[in-house]
């Protein structure tokens, strides 16, 4: 399972630079404009994407959250999009197969307290990751934008943007 888990992790820093290279090409008032969804503007859907980066792989280590950055603009958010990608792969790289079944506790957002096993928190992250794309795909297209590929088969297959 590991080895897939640090694949599926390849896929989804691939997903992100391809969203984070078309949002480099959006103007501000592009990225501002009120879309509607479940956070209104591409730059709100996309912070909130980047802070439950931010908060998981803290969960993942059982370390309280810390204070994350305001991300004002793109190169901001990618710059803590790296360094965040750089401690993540150390951390899946230092990972051992009989970690993954460990159970943590975190709380969430809200404060409701979670437990879960560690596979299911790491599984979690990209999987709201995914989720969220997918709503920034249709703000592009509400902005009459192309949207990158995201699709976890074409990169699979190897196909770029």
């Amino acid at each position: 399972m590991l080895q897939n888990i640090r694949r599926i992790y390849e896929y989804h820093d691939w997903a992100n630079h391809n969203v984070l290279d078309t949002a480099s090409k959006l103007t501000i008032s592009e990225q501002e404009v009120e879309l509607g969804g479940s956070f209104s503007t591409f730059m709100e859907t996309l912070r909130h994407i980047l802070m439950v980066e931010f908060l998981f792989i803290r969960r993942w280590q059982e370390l309280p959250p810390r204070q994350e950055p305001e991300w004002k603009t793109i190169d901001q958010m990618r710059d803590s999009w790296l360094a965040i990608e750089t401690e993540r792969n150390q951390f899946l790289s230092d990972l051992e197969e009989t970690m993954l079944s460990k159970m943590i506790h975190y709380a969430d957002t809200r404060g409701r307290a979670v437990t879960l096993e560690l596979w299911q928190a790491i599984f979690q992250c990209v999987n709201h990751s995914t989720f969220h794309r997918g709503q920034l795909m249709e703000k592009l297209r509400k902005l009459g934008k192309i949207p990158p590929t995201t699709d976890f088969v074409l990169f699979c297959r190897g196909i770029d943007k």
